[in-house]
């Protein structure tokens, strides 16, 4: 299973965990179980329960 490492609302890194080997994700840190068919990725968001797309980077001019 995948689930996502959050820090501050933002997905700071992806681990592969069965969810019940003894395992602690770093502190300040909180693990969420990314649903099956769903594209999360390093930099997505997660605010109330809901992962969104990472931001953008600005418009180059």
């Amino acid at each position: 299973m995948s689930y996502a490492i959050i820090e501050n609302g933002a997905v700071v890194n992806i681990v592969e965990w069965d969810g019940t080997t003894n395992w602690q994700p770093p502190e300040g840190t909180t693990v969420v179980q990314i649903p099956a068919g769903s594209y999360v990725g390093i930099g997505s968001t997660y605010v109330d329960g809901t992962f969104g797309d990472p931001p953008q980077p600005p418009a180059v001019p």
